[in-house]
């Protein structure tokens, strides 16, 4: 479980590709035994979550196969304005591709990387599951800040396709929360998505989004 709590903890890094973040990679990795023991997991379309860190520190980002080109594209092009450390001395970008399933292991541990499943928030999204520890990682498929969200169904019907036992989620954003807590947060806020929508209704407006079509 150290492997999985230390790339989630670099996925939260800052992107600014600055020597404090590197510095962070370096210690994992010495700590893990070298770069080549640290992968990265892109869960959305975003280039800046850390990402320049990540290539700036010579890691490998897991990402899905749709993301490829993106994100290739992005890296190649000059930061003329802001440069930081990846722009003074510029490294290429490595990247593991991803379709649906990914299966990573080594004598410690089991890590399996999943497409995530029916999304209108990211279309090319990814999740990993830790079967031995029961445990989800995942970016945006739950977030106890939200007050409203429009696709709480991506969550459980990606459990549920991929066949998955899950205990506890470890998100990017916010706390640990047991799986029955991730399901109870997700049902409170599509409720309050579609009461969000009824309101917008009765005031002869329109919203996009409305009504709350997701099947949760």
């Amino acid at each position: 479980m150290k492997r999985l709590f230390i790339l989630l903890a670099l996925s939260v890094v800052s992107a600014h590709g600055q020597t404090p973040e590197v510095n962070v990679i370096t210690k994992a990795a010495e700590a893990l035994g070298g770069k080549n023991r640290i992968l990265t997991l892109k869960t959305l379309t975003i280039y800046g979550y850390g990402q320049q860190v990540y290539q700036n520190g010579g890691l490998t980002i897991i990402t899905h196969r749709g993301n490829v080109d993106l994100f290739k594209e992005m890296a190649s092009r000059p930061a003329t304005q802001f440069p930081d450390a990846l722009a003074r001395n510029p490294k290429p970008i490595k990247i593991r591709a991803v379709d649906d399933h990914l299966v990573l292991k080594d004598k410690s541990m089991e890590l399996h990387v999943y497409r995530v499943i029916s999304n209108s928030h990211m279309a090319n999204g990814i999740f990993a599951y830790a079967p031995t520890a029961r445990v989800v990682a995942e970016g945006d498929l739950v977030d106890e800040g939200w007050d409203i969200v429009w696709w709480g169904n991506s969550y459980p019907d990606s459990v549920k396709y991929w066949k998955l036992q899950v205990d506890r989620d470890l998100p990017v954003h916010g706390n640990m929360h047991t799986y029955a807590e991730v399901i109870e947060l997700l049902t409170k806020q599509t409720r309050n998505a579609q009461d969000l929508c009824d309101r917008v209704e009765k005031s002869h407006l329109a919203m996009q989004g409305c009504p709350v079509r997701n099947g949760f």
